[in-house]
């Protein structure tokens, strides 16, 4: 959405097609999507932080706290 880009950096463009990786903070571990994917396959509401890296390489958060269920 047109916030995320303005606060990642980049352009609609540049992120369509892309898996979230384009934006995914190193110090991300790959558990905590796991979990996440998992909670949400689940059809459980996940709460969490995921820090996302911005363009060109600064760092920022594109969502502090996240709030995801599955429809």
């Amino acid at each position: 959405n047109d916030k995320f880009c303005e606060i990642s950096g980049y352009d609609r463009e540049e992120l369509i097609g892309h898996t979230h990786s384009i934006v995914k903070h190193p110090d991300m571990p790959f558990s905590l999507f796991r979990d996440m994917w998992s909670d949400i396959s689940d059809e459980k509401v996940w709460t969490g932080v995921i820090k996302n890296r911005k363009k060109p390489s600064r760092y920022g958060k594109a969502g502090s706290y996240q709030k995801l269920l599955a429809s």
